[in-house]
């Protein structure tokens, strides 16, 4: 009687942790359906958010489909931050030719060197020299924007070819003030130079903002996000992007009294792309680290390529892409054989006319997708797919 009980209590017992986990699972699976569901109504942020407190409850061999599906989001909100910057280049160059062409009124002290940061963002290297120059020079501008100048004044010089001029001209900011050096330290990282000094430079940016008790401006979060991400700090990098605001300009301007003019970095945008298929990269890298992934493997290293490109690193690019381009002529070769050695033809049979209808189909996507890959890896880095200005003859941020 005693050993019945101890069975129906063991029956009990194994029901109820099996209950348990019935739940859990079912509940990890509804987290990520919630999660596609934002994937399909372009609800990326909040699908971020979603999977990643999905993440937080799983063990490291149940992470290979939550990462994966991250790794999407990330890369979609890295797209959707590209097409918005290649657009904001065309928008913003005209707001500023508008603002700069006003006959009557007053216009703003801020323009030149709004323009130069434009200048310096399409690669017009000589454009944005004398815009930042000409700020430089102006009296009626406050200390901190005329640095911040001098900073970028550097960094064209230094693109030019004058990086002798650029270290005496970046020599002469001698403030320490916390924005200052988060900008200093953003402007190396974009010029990928001292990486050491510019995450030195952030992290004393940060000291500074918690000793003086000061509110960090979205920017300052940006550029120290941004810096992370060029010295690989992926971790420091995503505590920080969620900060990010992209609706806050960098200066407010009251020309007249009932005129306010905005202005934006036109950098941001760019950044936030950057920041973004970095973050992508990770995760797709995360995936490729566990158990499970031969079920997404070709797919993510194809996505690997894209994020690869976009990031400027075109030699793993290229690996990437070639290795999708090996994998597909494989498959093609193996399909052909296939076909050559089957014993029955598209006309015997309803399973005949089924699977050559089928196959064939696959097989003909694959062949349209290895020669769009193909094409992609032939003209690769020589190709600039939105070009606002004439592709320029010196390398610009976005090049080095």
């Amino acid at each position: 009687m005693k050993a019945d009980k101890k069975i129906i209590t063991a029956f009990i017992i194994l029901a109820f942790i099996l209950l348990v986990l019935n739940i859990v699972s079912h509940a990890a699976e509804d987290s990520l359906k919630k999660a596609m569901e934002k994937y399909e109504t372009h609800r990326y942020s909040e699908g971020i958010a979603l999977l990643k407190k999905e993440i937080d409850g799983r063990q490291k061999d149940e992470l290979v489909l939550p990462y994966f599906i991250l790794g999407r989001f990330y890369l979609k909100e890295a797209e959707l931050y590209r097409t918005m910057y290649e657009t904001s280049l065309m928008t913003t160059n005209d707001y500023l030719l508008k603002l700069n062409s006003v006959q009557t009124g007053k216009k703003s002290k801020y323009l030149p060197y709004f323009m130069g940061l434009l200048y310096l963002e399409t690669g017009q290297i000589k454009k944005a020299i004398t815009s930042l120059q000409q700020f430089v020079n102006s009296n009626s501008v406050d200390t901190v924007l005329k640095e911040k100048a001098k900073l970028n004044l550097g960094a064209a010089y230094y693109i030019s070819g004058g990086r002798k001029k650029a270290e005496d001209i970046w020599a002469e900011v001698a403030s320490t003030g916390e924005d200052i050096i988060a900008e200093k330290g953003y402007v190396y990282a974009r010029l990928n130079i001292k990486l050491k000094d510019a995450v030195e430079m952030a992290q004393n940016s940060i000291n500074l903002s918690q000793k003086n008790g000061n509110k960090n401006h979205s920017k300052k979060y940006r550029e120290i996000t941004f810096i992370y991400y060029k010295n690989d700090m992926s971790d420091a990098a995503f505590g920080l992007m969620d900060k990010i605001e992209l609706n806050e300009p960098e200066v407010l301007d009251n020309v007249e009294k009932n005129k306010v003019v905005r202005f934006y970095d036109p950098a941001l945008l760019n950044d936030m792309s950057r920041i973004y298929y970095y973050a992508a990269g990770k995760y797709f890298n995360k995936v490729m680290s566990l158990r499970g992934r031969e079920k997404y493997e070709d797919l993510i290293r194809f996505y690997l390529s894209e994020v690869n490109y976009r990031l400027n690193r075109y030699d793993d690019a290229i690996i990437a892409f070639s290795v999708t381009i090996f994998l597909a002529i494989i498959f093609t070769a193996l399909q052909i054989s296939e076909y050559l050695i089957a014993p029955f033809n598209i006309s015997d049979s309803v399973y005949g006319s089924a699977f050559y209808s089928l196959t064939g189909l696959h097989g003909l996507h694959v062949i349209i997708g290895t020669i769009f890959i193909s094409v992609s890896l032939l003209i690769g880095p020589s190709y600039i797919p939105f070009s606002f200005t004439p592709i320029p003859t010196v390398p610009n941020f976005n090049t080095i």
